[in-house]
């Protein structure tokens, strides 16, 4: 598709979310701040339904990265979240900043949202129109 080269995996790969084997890093390219290391990606609907139901939070370096996405729900989740609304070239859209659970998000023309733990986007000082690097970690 139209994803930028950091957001494309070899066809044999399977990205399961945060519970899978696959990890990511994403790094905000302004200030080389580190923002998780150990991103999952969910690319089908099934993998963006899914999400992080079920999970009772997210660990420092944890998040996900949803492809093909502008909006969000919060719906059964346990805890708040950070979110980035990224553009086809890895570019901040919209930042959402600890979204409690039972609560919706959406961003007209983004194609990813990241989501992080809540209070990430703060400490490690992101702005809107920063741009990510998203690199498969080994």
């Amino acid at each position: 598709g139209d994803l930028p080269r950091a957001f494309r995996a070899p066809p044999d790969v399977s990205h399961r979310g945060p519970a899978g084997t696959v990890r990511y890093a994403v790094t905000v390219l302004r200030t080389g701040t580190c923002l998780g290391d150990r991103v999952g990606m969910a690319r089908g609907f099934a993998e963006r339904f899914r999400g992080l139901l079920g999970r009772s939070g997210l660990a420092e370096g944890e998040g996900l990265l949803l492809e093909g996405c502008a909006s969000i729900h919060t719906c059964f989740m346990r805890f708040p979240l950070d979110l980035c609304f990224l553009d086809a070239s890895s570019r901040i859209l919209k930042m959402v900043e600890a979204l409690g659970p039972w609560r919706a998000a959406a961003c007209p023309g983004a194609v990813h949202v990241l989501e992080l733990p809540a209070g990430v986007l703060s400490l490690r000082q992101v702005r809107a129109g920063d741009s990510l690097e998203v690199r498969r970690c080994a």
